[in-house]
């Protein structure tokens, strides 16, 4: 293991939010990683609820970490890796994603697929200007733009519990938004890494394997008065527009082209 990826992996923590637990493949990939510490909330069907959940258990850990960094008892945390329950990815591919959002300061999503081997799609939308709107498959997040998303957040009751509201899934006008692609929504979309991770549906999907690209960026609107947004959405999200108040697209919407291991658990 070379030293960059050992150091990356020490200032990591892999966050996990699922209901069914672990495939056998994701187990492996992260095993496959060492000195990468991972937080996982098992059992909660609601996956918006359980992703605010484990955002907040992963903050704890990371306040555990900077007690222990402050006493020279261990290395300070840089970032957030939420992957889901299904990715498949080796420590190389960690590595790069890791390391391009250190460079960048902000959130870095590997390219995956989302549907089947019949109707392969891309799991992100261009947004233009460089920032993507994509799933949570394997997302790195730095800290402190978690944390400053986190300090937005309304604080929830969930049972005796007060947890943020980092995200939800729901109508957004005559739309459907999913849960992860509104998260990336509050980090005002993220960067797009050319590398890219597996995804079990049932068998290991990969983007190159079918030569999917990214969508295209969004059609843009002019008018005397107003610039409007229509933003490509990804797989199972209805076209999502950005639109000024009182403003109407006035031209067709465009259709994409497609470690040790630590446990949170809530019933």
């Amino acid at each position: 293991m070379n030293d960059n990826l050992k150091t990356l992996m020490q200032r990591t923590i892999c966050s996990v939010a699922t209901h069914r637990g672990l495939t056998l493949q994701t187990l492996g990939s992260i095993q496959s990683c060492p000195f990468l510490t991972v937080s996982m909330t098992q059992g909660i069907s609601d996956v918006a609820l359980a992703r605010c959940i484990q955002v907040q258990a992963a903050l704890k850990a990371d306040d555990a970490a900077a007690a222990a960094y402050a006493k020279n008892e261990g290395p300070a945390v840089e970032f957030i890796l939420m992957i889901d329950d299904d990715m498949v990815f080796t420590p190389q591919i960690a590595e790069a994603v890791l390391q391009e959002a250190h460079e960048a300061g902000r959130a870095v999503s590997a390219r995956y697929m989302v549907g089947d081997v019949m109707r392969p799609k891309m799991a992100c939308s261009n947004m233009g200007n460089g920032r993507y709107l994509t799933g949570l498959g394997f997302l790195a997040v730095p800290i402190e733009q978690m944390r400053e998303r986190v300090a937005r957040a309304e604080m929830v009751k969930w049972g005796d519990k007060l947890i943020p509201a980092i995200t939800a899934s729901g109508p957004a006008g005559p739309q459907w938004v999913s849960e992860d692609y509104e998260f990336t929504v509050g980090l005002g979309g993220v960067l797009l890494s050319k590398h890219e991770v597996g995804h079990v549906k049932p068998v290991t999907l990969v983007p190159s394997q079918f030569k999917l690209e990214p969508p295209p960026p969004p059609q843009i609107v002019s008018t005397a008065n107003h610039t409007s947004h229509v933003v490509t959405p990804m797989i199972g999200a209805a076209e999502v527009r950005r639109l000024d108040p009182g403003s109407q697209a006035t031209e067709e919407d465009r259709s994409p082209p497609g470690g040790h291991l630590s446990s949170v658990t809530d019933s």
